[in-house]
């Protein structure tokens, strides 16, 4: 009955059953779990982490009771903390993926690239069939200019799983980064045609027309993402700069008008962006007089 309330969005009536039945089997840990689940999902962390050391109480080995108080550490930016017990769960299940995946992601914000790279690896080992392991750990070997591992781990998952639109995103950022413009360039149209609203697609794929000076291939590009993307402002931002490379600045003035009225944080970078002074040029645009 507690977890139809649950599911049923009935928080208090869930827990006042999962109370009776805790009460009725206090060492029932598939309970305690329960409760600690709850608690955590009411952002109540203190009494998340009571269910969790009681559970601990009756079975010092439950693996699952360290990461849960691990995963409260990480989202409360206790990391030291977190590793700790992330670390416990991994000792008290050796196949345990999560663990392994969250513990990597801690050192890398951490700055312990090395025992991140370890744990990323160890998740694969672990469980080869789980898609974010393979996008964690090629972003983090990207972001660290290991560019040619990044695309052999990519490629990886891409072999397990062939229809996610970000893995294809992904590959299109290194492919890039490795001078394969054309292959970087299918990378990108294939993310499109798995998730036609996913806007970084569209966005990355025209600023690479843009460096190679195919500014009307970029500008298609924008209009396709666009039209399944309207309200994002980075999108009308890069079609007004390429606008401007083609001298349509008051189309291009329109497009800042409409980015800032998405996003006022761009009307700082638009006064300063030597690729738009066209349209303060050319147009009687002023974002300080004309921005809502």
């Amino acid at each position: 009955m507690a977890r139809s309330f649950v599911e049923s969005g009935h928080v208090l009536k869930a827990k006042s059953f999962f109370l009776k039945a805790h009460q009725a089997q206090p060492e029932d840990v598939d309970i305690i779990y329960d409760l600690a689940l709850l608690a955590t999902d009411q952002d109540d962390y203190q009494e998340a982490l009571k269910y969790y050391n009681r559970i601990l109480e009756i079975n010092p080995q439950e693996a699952g009771a360290y990461y849960g108080k691990a995963i409260i550490y990480d989202e409360r930016g206790h990391l030291n903390k977190a590793v700790t017990h992330y670390l416990q769960a991994i000792d008290h299940d050796q196949a345990y993926y999560q663990a392994y995946l969250y513990l990597a992601d801690v050192y890398d914000r951490k700055g312990q690239d090395d025992l991140a790279d370890l744990y990323y690896k160890g998740a694969i080992e672990v469980d080869p069939h789980q898609f974010w392991s393979y996008i964690n750990y090629g972003s983090f070997l990207e972001s660290h200019q290991e560019d040619h591992k990044a695309l052999e781990v990519l490629k990886q998952g891409q072999m397990l799983f062939t229809d996610h639109y970000l893995l294809e995103f992904n590959l299109g950022v290194v492919l890039k980064k490795l001078g394969q413009f054309e292959d970087s360039i299918k990378a990108y149209e294939r993310a499109i045609d798995l998730k036609a609203d996913y806007a970084y697609a569209y966005l990355n794929l025209a600023v690479l027309y843009k460096e190679q000076g195919s500014y009307d291939l970029g500008l298609d590009i924008l209009d396709r993402g666009l039209m399944a993307n309207r309200e994002t402002a980075v999108l009308y931002y890069n079609r007004a700069i390429l606008r401007c490379h083609k001298s349509r600045y008051e189309e291009a003035g329109e497009d800042i008008l409409q980015a800032v009225n998405l996003n006022p944080n761009l009307k700082g970078y638009a006064l300063e962006d030597e690729e738009l002074e066209g349209i303060f040029k050319y147009t009687t645009i002023n974002l300080n007089k004309e921005e809502k």
